[in-house]
């Protein structure tokens, strides 16, 4: 029996390898290198899924839509490529040793780089780009840390180099939004393009703040001038005026999605009933409450609507950094993504047109990302409370809000808030296990806590439950909400 207790002299020698630290010039050479093997692994993914999806689809018998391979992308990177780093960052060294583990990181840079070469020969530039760009930026700092060294500080090149690569990815994406030509193509082909594009790079520079050189949120607008003061309350209520414009604002085939339910309501229909609903049912109950003709009731509905995210906007930019270039570059991204959506290379329509690529529709994951945001400013260098319940309750009540707007903005909702609510009940279970509660406890108190939305949740469908019932003698369409 001590011959099947005792590890064998292999496996000994194997966990002390696991245990052995890396020489300092390669551990140092990982530390600087950090970010790559991140970067390059999320090259992976969107390269690869571009290439395999299709394959995986039309496998199974399906056509392969891009829209379709798009938002595979989108999900994999969602949640598939969180665990693969999780797992390289945390399980491998301690499962199979920090040598398995540099093995597996420098695997992903040389696959993100041997493919960036074989497009750059393909002549596939964009993917390229996003093969090469991380490592060209690391080698570049690491290069120029190194050559020049006390005249560029590390910061610096290392915040440099970060808004270089967010810049050009920005860029390739705006770029893709121009479908009717290549984006690259469009940004050089004239030079009213060109303009614009550099304009637009100047009001990013001068408007995002560099790490090091951020005050702290509250720090920022305590510092705010007088004139910066009123000129931020004119530029604020410029986009509320904005918001209400009435010309051109409708377009009766997209409009009719939204004006065709709140109508059958007010002649006695029932939403999750006989009254049928795409878009949802809080967003149809409130304009149809509201007194005045459907169409004139759903103008001024989504008139609030987009004052709201305005505001919520552009309040969220110029938390950034106080400034002018900041009021300007705030104002620009507002009033252009926001008020405007392109349709060809000619023209450009008012967003309010088509409702349901606008904010009616996804107005909450605005107020959560919001809420979020500003109890981050809130309790940023305060010391954790285990009892503090303030957090949790506010988001659970804008939660309920989204699954009472809709179906749609109740699955965007919960992908941001429950993500944000359980580092809260991780930090919350850390706090506690540093004051000494017990992990029975602890557990306990976790469980209860995530519990509490569901239950929440169930009340809320009661509820409705029980005024269907009673007004029309029968539950609500369950599968007309989804």
């Amino acid at each position: 029996m001590q011959a099947f207790s005792r590890p064998s002299m292999a496996e000994a020698q194997a966990s002390a390898a696991r245990r052995r630290p890396l020489p300092r010039s390669i551990a140092s050479l990982l530390a600087a290198g950090e970010p790559l093997w991140v970067a390059s692994l999320a090259a992976l993914f969107v390269i690869w899924g571009y290439d395999w999806i299709p394959r995986l689809i039309r496998l199974l018998g399906r056509a392969g839509q891009l829209e379709t391979v798009e938002w595979a992308v989108y999900m994999s990177l969602l949640a598939v490529f969180p665990v693969v780093t999780l797992f390289v960052a945390v399980v491998l060294p301690r499962v199979f040793g920090r040598y398995a583990q540099t093995i597996v990181k420098a695997s992903a840079v040389v696959f993100a780089l041997w493919i960036g070469l074989l497009f750059v020969v393909e002549g596939r530039l964009a993917f390229a780009l996003i093969a090469l760009i991380p490592a060209v930026v690391t080698a570049v700092e690491e290069i120029g840390i190194s050559r020049f060294g006390r005249a560029i500080s590390s910061t610096t090149l290392s915040e440099f180099s970060l808004l270089l690569f967010v810049g050009i990815i920005a860029w390739m994406c705006a770029g893709s939004l121009v479908y009717w030509k290549g984006g690259s193509r469009w940004f050089v082909g004239e030079n009213g393009h060109t303009i614009s594009a550099i304009i637009g790079t100047l009001l990013a520079v001068s408007g995002i703040p560099l790490v090091s050189s951020a005050a702290p949120p509250a720090e920022s607008r305590r510092n705010l001038k007088v004139i910066e003061r009123v000129l931020s309350a004119l530029a604020i209520a410029g986009l509320v005026v904005f918001s209400f414009r009435t010309n051109p604002v409708v377009e009766f085939y997209h409009w009719g999605f939204w004006t065709g339910p709140i109508e059958q309501l007010r002649q006695g229909g029932h939403l999750l009933w006989d009254t049928p609903s795409q878009y949802g049912f809080l967003s149809i109950l409130v304009p149809h409450a509201m007194p005045a003709r459907s169409w004139e009731a759903f103008w001024a509905f989504q008139s609030i609507i987009y004052a709201i995210v305005a505001f919520i906007m552009y309040a969220v930019f110029r938390r950034m950094r106080p400034g002018s270039g900041n009021l300007l570059l705030a104002v620009a991204l507002v009033f252009t993504t926001l008020f405007f959506r392109p349709r060809s290379d000619s023209l450009i329509l008012a967003a309010q047109m088509t409702p349901s690529g606008g904010p009616v529709r996804f107005i909450w994951c605005f107020v959560t990302l919001a809420y979020l945001l500003w109890a981050f400013d809130r309790h940023q260098g305060q010391k954790a409370r285990p009892g503090r319940m303030g957090f949790p309750v506010m988001g659970h009540v804008i939660w309920l809000m989204s699954l009472l707007w809709s179906f749609e903005a109740a699955i965007y909702s919960s992908a941001i808030w429950f993500a944000a609510f359980a580092v809260y009940l991780v930090q919350r279970a850390a706090s506690e296990k540093a004051s000494g509660m017990s992990t029975t406890s602890i557990a306990r108190r976790l469980i209860v806590s995530a519990a509490i939305p569901f239950i929440l949740a169930a009340v809320l469908y009661l509820i409705v439950w029980a005024v269907y019932r009673i007004t029309l003698g029968a539950g609500p369409d369950v599968a007309g909400y989804i």
